[in-house]
């Protein structure tokens, strides 16, 4: 109602026709009805019904699409959830579990993020198994970053990426910028700790690794990486436990590459044979179901295997093999310079050795291998190649193991007096058996070089002080077996070649250095030419080389 026509109501004429103001409550009720109620035109009850109908309609559509919605997005997290614990177990089986529920989750949801980011993790992860899957994992990659670039999962496959394709350092920079602001999440640690090994910053990477492990301790390529890392710095017994800790129940006793890389590691490095046959075993079995490099790893693991039993002639073809799964591969050609070694082609052994240690990535074990074979040839190239080992590592983190190898060196070289310095020295760096028993070692050879004027008590003063301290230590009964031949006694001598054989064998000592230890044993009683022993030691000579082929025949055994 206008202020006009509310004025006019006011002045409306009284009933003898005078001029004069409306009552109050007329007004009132016009301005309400007029106001609050306006006149609406009757409509008919199909009108009515219709207007209820699309009210209704348009309610339960709007709840459909919420309870859709909030449906859809559970199934994604569920498929996403499920996939990402197979993930975990990075075999080909579970990868491909992952792969098809992570799809499921895109028919469902095609923009989601965390089916798009696992869908790159696993063409990625195939592609650690030999696939030609990279490229798929970059397409996956950046349909994940248009649209959620900053979720962790996109980000740790992007750092994997950066990492195989040459740019570690730069992804290292990155993600510690990232873990520095409080970003962590395990993945992203664990791809820190990968471009860390790449850069040969092997404590910084073990530390980020082992910090993504204590955070998600059943990802099996954590602890492979784990794995990686001690093989690269030279620890190939670690490298052996991280790698059983990858085949736990707890993770995954089937991964192909874990169990192919344990197996040749075990061959290599123990004396017990039948693990790494069984594991050889259990990889062959799966034939064709094995991805590419599993199949290099099962080759070489068999190379491994055939050197062990000191058949260097049938690692060739395995390694052959392996090669063409693993091109490139350093342990390949490493273990192709050993097998020349073994062969008695030192010279070839040593250039193929050389050419493994310029490959990348870098395998320092390869080095020391090589110090030790120029060591034996009493080559001093072996020192300068242990001093270049020795300047990478800080002081306060050194061993004993650098001093240790120069004065077994000099002792090669009969340099007693060096040996001895070498030998004290190391023990400023730790207290090892091996040190006593390199001084007493060193005691010997001086009082023997007195002939009847040796101070036999002095001689075994130093070797009883190495007894009390380790009496388990097989080069000690060696070098005990040595003393008695030196002293005519030759059934003394054998047995602390007994004592020395149990020994090596209770310590697990690697098939090869029992092999060597063998031939060291017989060759003592061989040459053993003085008419006080040489009928009797002639004959041990034999024994020793019948035990050698005993032990030999009882490892091939474990094969089967």
């Amino acid at each position: 109602m206008t202020s006009e026509q509310v004025r006019s109501e006011t002045h409306k004429k009284s009933d003898n026709g005078a001029s004069g103001p409306a009552s109050a409550a007329a007004i009132l009720e016009r301005m309400e009805n007029e106001t609050f109620e306006p006149k609406r035109e009757r409509g008919g009850f199909g009108k009515t019904i219709r207007d209820v109908v699309i009210v209704t309609a348009l309610l339960a559509g709007g709840t459909y699409l919420y309870y859709t919605n909030v449906t859809t997005r559970q199934a994604v997290n569920a498929l996403v959830t499920e996939a990402s614990q197979d993930i975990e177990k990075d075999d080909i089986p579970a990868l491909n579990r992952a792969e098809e529920k992570f799809k499921e989750a895109l028919t469902l949801k095609s923009s989601s993020p965390d089916a798009l980011a696992g869908m790159a993790e696993v063409a990625f992860y195939k592609s650690q198994h030999g696939f030609n899957t990279k490229a798929e994992a970059e397409e996956y990659l950046a349909k994940a970053e248009a649209e959620a670039k900053d979720k962790p999962g996109v980000l740790a496959v992007r750092a994997y990426l950066q990492i195989v394709s040459g740019q570690s350092s730069q992804a290292a920079s990155e993600l510690k910028a990232m873990l520095e602001a409080g970003n962590y999440h395990p993945k992203l640690a664990h791809a820190y700790g990968w471009a860390l090994l790449e850069a040969g910053r092997y404590d910084e990477a073990a530390r980020a690794v082992r910090q993504a492990i204590d955070t998600r301790f059943s990802a099996v390529r954590f602890s492979n990486t784990m794995a990686e890392i001690s093989h690269r710095r030279g620890d190939e017994t670690g490298a052996i436990r991280n790698l059983s800790k990858s085949l736990s129940s707890s993770m995954n006793p089937d991964h192909e590459i874990a169990l192919g890389w344990s197996a040749a590691l075990r061959a290599k490095n123990y004396g017990n044979l039948g693990t790494p046959a069984q594991q050889i075993k259990r990889l062959a079995d799966r034939g064709e179901q094995l991805g590419p490099f599993a199949k290099g790893y099962l080759h070489w693991a068999k190379a491994e295997l055939s050197l062990a039993l000191g058949n260097a002639d049938g690692a060739f073809p395995e390694l052959d093999e392996a090669e063409k799964a693993l091109p490139g591969f350093p342990p390949l050609t490493e273990a192709r310079g050993r097998a020349l070694y073994a062969q008695g082609k030192k010279k070839d052994a040593i250039a193929e050795l050389e050419k493994a240690a310029g490959m990348k990535p870098e395998y320092v074990g390869i080095k020391w291998t090589i110090a030790e074979y120029k060591s034996r040839l009493k080559n001093d190239q072996a020192l300068d190649l242990v001093a270049e080992l020795e300047s990478k590592v800080d002081e306060k983190e050194r061993g004993p193991e650098f001093e240790l190898f120069r004065a077994e060196h000099y002792m090669r070289k009969g340099d007693l007096k060096k040996a001895k310095e070498s030998f004290t020295k190391a023990a400023e760096y730790g207290d090892d058996a091996r040190i006593l028993l390199g001084l007493a070692r060193v005691t010997f050879e001086e009082e023997k070089k007195k002939g009847k004027k040796a101070d036999l008590d002095a001689v075994s003063t130093a070797f009883e002080e190495v007894y009390n301290k380790k009496s388990t230590l097989p080069e000690l009964h060696e070098a005990l077996a040595a003393i008695e031949l030196w002293n005519f006694n030759t059934d003394g001598a054998d047995k602390s070649f007994g004592e020395a054989e149990a020994n090596y064998k209770k310590l697990r000592r690697p098939v090869s250095e029992l092999l060597e230890f063998f031939d060291r044993a017989h060759a003592a009683f061989k040459n053993a030419n003085e008419k006080e022993v040489r009928v009797k030691a002639e004959k041990l000579a034999d024994e020793w080389a019948k035990k050698k082929e005993a032990y030999l025949a009882s490892v091939a055994s474990l094969q089967n």
